[in-house]
């Protein structure tokens, strides 16, 4: 059984998974892990200070549009914790666009923990 604990520091395991059942006498090469191994964290707060409480959000990579996006939300309190980025450019898409996009980088410097800090939202003009 393969799991975290028996990767190295660096490497990441996806949440998807699969059974594989090679016939007699074969096998397959299975590359495990990925490079978006950062664990980002944000805290993001309407523009009156109250927290952006339970907002959905799409972080998509702007260095290589082809990777996943990933898909964030908000906690009570305005807190995004998620695993899944990696280095670059990024931009957050809010509530279905019902807010302005967050642009932000998550520079080569950053560790395996990446704190963006706290930031203001602000509502869409329609």
């Amino acid at each position: 059984m393969l799991g975290q604990k028996n990767l190295n520091q660096g490497a990441s395991l996806p949440v998807d998974h699969c059974t594989v059942n090679p016939p007699y006498h074969s096998g397959y090469a299975i590359p495990i892990g990925t490079e978006a191994t950062i664990y980002f964290k944000v805290q993001l707060a309407h523009e009156d200070g109250t927290p952006a409480a339970m907002i959905v959000g799409q972080a998509t990579f702007l260095d290589d549009p082809s990777k996943e996006v990933v898909t964030v939300f908000t906690n009570k309190s305005g807190l995004i914790r998620s695993e899944g980025f990696r280095h670059g450019r990024y931009r957050l898409n809010l509530n279905d666009d019902e807010y302005d996009p967050v642009d932000f980088t998550i520079p080569e410097s950053a560790g395996s923990d990446f704190d963006l800090g706290p930031i203001k939202i602000k509502a869409r003009k329609h």
